[in-house]
């Protein structure tokens, strides 16, 4: 069997793999990513269906991460991104069968149509309301907002955003995993309410906002595939570890090669990462498995006639998991991605509530969200384009989070290897990048005078 012998292998080629990578190769290391699909981007990619390109996972991003913009400059896209107008931005929540504008900014919360009037007094006196936490306990999301504001917001907006976030309810998310800015307001500010008008007062970022790539979000992995060693269609089928290093058993284009590494980072997603790490570190691919996931369908459509859905200007909706409605949400695309190609959506069905709905048949998918529009505009849906269906789509960040991923770093910190991935996080896209570069910083300092061939 042909042998590669390298410094740093990278298992993975998505967001967290290819920050790794470049980070490394900054330092001044030789590395080789691994990947076994046939591009980089992991779920941030395209899809080509006839003359069409549909994006199979975000189609922007929140300008405010640095890491997102760290990881441009370092693919040589920066210039590529531009700022979703802030008049496209508008959202709306699914309330009571209605499409409701929402004003994110608590200054408006009068004329706000998304939130009832029960709603706006729990939010409006929530600086007022005595209610420390639960001594050494973590919280949910719904415990915390519970405690916070009450059972209108809870079960109302806050359900709303966290069904379009997570796919999820609540419950299901912890609070210091899945918003820990609301435990670290409440803690700075003495309630969350000052905490947002404390940060609205503080000098603004200039990226605040959302942004998209000129080209599609997909550039970053096609970007990344033209600068890095990398080896694409590559499955990893065993690795093993030796005082020499670490051996990789893999098939590149159906062909058993082996490759030799000094140092290792697993960025792959938690399932991936406990089937390779079953074998010598049994207990950290337990605590892997035991991250739950949200499964999600992005239907994408367009209308067959313009303006026959009646869906408004703005950027789209969301809707709780218990709303009534079919989909928890639909981005509006024709109105921010420039490309010519006139109105067009995408509907995320599913969700931890109802995971079947992801699997469902096209049929099934337009007759859902064909109920929708009717309840919403009473308009007509267009014609379904594209699914792509992803069975663990999205990470639920749980009471206890963040302890499996103390236990994970201090089950990896003997050896010569580092964990990334966006469950390194609260499973979004920066927490991805984010991961990578710690990763990178990790292997750099325990092997930092390793000097590889070319890879």
């Amino acid at each position: 069997m042909p042998t590669k012998p390298v410094d740093f292998v990278i298992v993975g080629g998505g967001l967290s793999g290819i920050a790794c990578s470049l980070k490394l190769r900054a330092a001044g290391h030789e590395t080789l990513l691994l990947e076994s699909q046939a591009h980089l981007g992991g779920k941030v990619g395209a899809k080509e269906v006839g003359a069409a390109s549909f994006e199979t996972g975000p189609t922007m991003f929140t300008g405010n991460r640095e890491v997102v913009w760290e990881l441009l400059a370092l693919l040589g896209l920066t210039g590529e991104a531009f700022p979703i107008p802030r008049e496209v931005t508008l959202r709306y929540v699914v309330r009571k069968g209605h499409m409701r504008p929402l004003q994110p900014s608590p200054l408006f919360l009068a004329r706000c149509l998304a939130l009832s009037w029960a709603e706006k007094w729990e939010i409006a006196t929530e600086a007022f309301r005595k209610a420390p936490p639960p001594a050494n306990q973590e919280e949910t999301v719904e415990a915390f907002c519970l405690r916070r504001f009450g059972p209108h917001v809870t079960h109302g907006v806050v359900s709303s955003m966290l069904s379009g976030i997570f796919a999820t309810t609540p419950a299901k998310l912890g609070v210091n995993a899945a918003l820990p800015v609301l435990s670290q307001w409440e803690k700075e500010a003495g309630s969350v309410l000052k905490g947002v008008i404390r940060q609205a007062k503080q000098a603004k970022n200039p990226r605040n906002g959302l942004w998209r790539l000129r080209k599609g979000m997909a550039q970053m992995g096609l970007a990344a595939q033209q600068q890095l060693p990398c080896w694409t269609n590559t499955e990893v089928q065993h690795l093993s570890f030796s005082p020499d290093g670490f051996c990789l058993q893999v098939l590149r284009d159906k062909k058993p090669l082996e490759v030799c590494a000094k140092a290792l980072c697993l960025a792959t997603d938690a399932d991936a990462a406990a089937k390779l790490l079953e074998t010598f570190l049994p207990q950290a691919a337990q605590t892997l498995r035991a991250f739950s996931h949200a499964p999600l369908a992005m239907v994408h459509w367009t209308e067959k006639h313009p303006g026959q859905s009646r869906l408004p200007g703005g950027i789209g909706f969301l809707a709780s998991a218990h709303s009534g409605m079919f989909s928890l949400g639909t981005l509006f695309l024709g109105n921010y991605l420039e490309d010519g190609r006139g109105p067009r959506f995408v509907s995320f069905v599913g969700g931890t509530e109802f995971p079947e709905r992801c699997f469902a048949s096209e049929a099934q998918m337009h007759e859902g969200l064909q109920a929708d529009l009717r309840q919403l505009t009473g308009g007509d849906m267009g014609q379904v384009d594209f699914i792509q269906r992803w069975p663990q789509a999205i990470g639920t960040p749980g009471v206890g989070h963040l302890q499996k991923i103390n236990q994970l770093r201090e089950a990896v910190r003997p050896f010569p290897m580092a964990l990334a991935g966006s469950y390194c996080g609260a499973f979004a896209m920066h927490d991805a990048i984010r991961s990578g570069f710690e990763a990178a910083e990790v292997l750099h300092n325990k092997c930092p005078t390793t000097q590889g061939g070319p890879a």
